[in-house]
């Protein structure tokens, strides 16, 4: 009976941490499969949001073999990123990994607290590029919509 009920208590507490979770994604969209070091980017896009030349949105990278962090071993994690788009520079503000013994995921924590710069090629480049692309789709839809408007107004469709 004890046995049940720390596995019961176990499974109700990883629930809990799962759905407190922000990158739980209603549903991760791949945009890039086996980058040079062959792991998989995706993208949250009903996370993205842009204003001005900043993209915002949850990014997950899943590598191809598990990848050791601060003592546990990872398949891959998710992260809350904000990317200048001008400057090719990105800032996490929010991550979890994803465990290999597949318990909840934990919490990771960004030591760099600075805008970081990535190299060409590196998983992090092609989140960043992934996520600034994605944003500019959104930002030509207004754009479109706006001139569309103020053509209709200028050619007296209104």
């Amino acid at each position: 009976m004890r046995v049940i009920t720390s596995r019961l208590l176990r499974g109700l507490v990883a629930l809990l941490s799962l759905s407190a979770l922000p990158c739980s994604a209603q549903q991760w969209h791949v945009v890039s499969l086996g980058t040079k070091t062959g792991s998989t980017v995706s993208l949250d896009t009903e996370s993205t949001s842009a204003r001005k030349y900043i993209a915002k949105g949850w990014m997950r990278i899943d590598y191809p073999a598990p990848r050791e962090r601060d003592g546990v071993r990872l398949t891959g994690y998710a992260a809350m990123w904000q990317v200048n788009c001008n400057n090719h520079t990105y800032w996490s503000s929010d991550s979890v990994g994803f465990r290999t013994d597949n318990l909840e995921p934990i919490r990771l924590y960004n030591l760099e607290q600075q805008w970081q710069s990535p190299a060409a090629g590196t998983d992090e480049y092609v989140a960043m590029e992934s996520l600034c692309e994605e944003t500019k789709s959104l930002f030509s839809k207004v754009v479109d919509q706006a001139g569309e408007m103020f053509h209709q107004y200028v050619d007296g469709d209104k």
